[in-house]
This record gives structure tokens, sequence and C-alpha cells, in this order.
């Protein structure tokens, strides 16, 4: 069985790998999930597509 590479053990990732808050993860997710169900709520795409 292989053995499992983490990201940072991939030399040109490690210094470019950015982390992101869990809440704000969580907070942006819902943000945009508010909007799709506005915008479905217009109708502007017909049912089926």
């Amino acid at each position: 069985m292989g053995r499992i590479i983490y990201v940072f053990e991939v030399h040109p990732l490690k210094d470019k790998l950015k982390f992101w808050d869990y809440q704000q993860v969580l907070k942006v997710h819902e943000s945009l999930e508010f909007v799709n169900e506005v915008i479905n709520e217009l109708d502007l795409v017909p049912e089926g597509f």
C-alpha cells in the first residue's frame, strides 16, 4: 500500500498554501446558498433546465 503524501510535503505548494478559518467558510457558504435560493425564486430559468 502506498504512502499518503500530504500537501506540506509537496515543495512547490508548501510556501503557497493558505488557510481559511472554517467560520468564514461557513458564513460564505450560507451567503451563497441564500443568493442561490433568491435567484431560483425569480424563475428566470425554465423548470427542468
